[in-house]
């Protein structure tokens, strides 16, 4: 009986590290992103945002830089998805990344590498080559936003549509622009808040929330400095995680 409460008490002591995406054993895929976005914002132009962020990330830019990625889903005010990654490239030919995603019922990691995702958990690990990056997208159950070229789309879709609205922030060698709009898909409206953290022109981080009446989604992307660390994929078994007919 005495141990069975000591294997309790336990249990509960890892919840956190469990549930909560912490620093726990030191993994980077265990401790979320983190964008500084605070700062006395003043109006500024979808031009002037252009100018100064958005054309300065380019695919190039993207394939010599690691960003580290949380996701996090709530569907009703309950936490429902968190997803931690570090992904570096902008092409599934040159991807690399690693992600750590925990859901209600669900814990599990997948690595992609030479087009290939690794897929592991508690009972399995297997190993599928990857389609195309949406049907990787697809597979993670994060499908709304998980690239720049999808915020940008988003972005771009509101300047057309005349709806958005740009802040800017300076400070030293520090940048920081805040872009807030609205988008309309079938009878629901997102609400957008995405932020862009430049030191010395090189993007540090980014920041996307949207809400609407059926989920709240968050997107942090903090630039990453290390190499992405792979584990021995020798073990891993082929399955055809990706439902493609051969």
């Amino acid at each position: 009986m005495q141990n069975k409460f000591k294997k309790l008490l336990f249990s509960l002591a890892l919840l956190p590290c469990f549930f909560i995406l912490t620093a726990c054993n030191g993994n980077p895929l265990d401790t979320n992103a983190n964008v500084n976005v605070d700062g006395n914002y003043s109006l500024s132009t979808y031009e002037n945002l252009k100018e100064n962020a958005l054309d300065k990330i380019n695919e190039n830019y993207l394939d010599n830089t690691a960003y580290k990625i949380t996701t996090k889903l709530n569907l009703g005010g309950t936490p429902t998805v968190n997803l931690n990654g570090i992904v570096k490239g902008s092409k599934l030919n040159n991807l690399e990344a690693a992600f750590k995603l925990i859901s209600i019922g669900m814990r599990s990691e997948c690595y992609v590498k030479d087009s290939v995702m690794y897929y592991l958990d508690s009972e399995k690990k297997i190993k599928s080559t990857i389609p195309s990056v949406e049907a990787l997208k697809k597979q993670l159950g994060v499908t709304d936003i998980i690239t720049l070229s999808d915020v940008f789309n988003k972005i771009e879709e509101a300047h057309i549509n005349e709806n958005i609205k740009v802040e800017k922030y300076t400070s030293n060698n520090e940048t920081k622009f805040k872009v807030t709009f609205a988008l309309i898909a079938g009878d629901i409206v997102y609400n957008y808040n995405v932020y862009f953290v430049f030191d010395n022109e090189n993007l540090t981080g980014v920041k996307v929330t949207y809400t609407s009446s059926v989920y709240n989604l968050e997107l942090t992307m903090e630039q990453f400095n290390n190499a992405i660390v792979f584990p021995d994929f020798s073990e891993f078994a082929n399955a055809n995680i990706f439902n493609v007919n051969n």
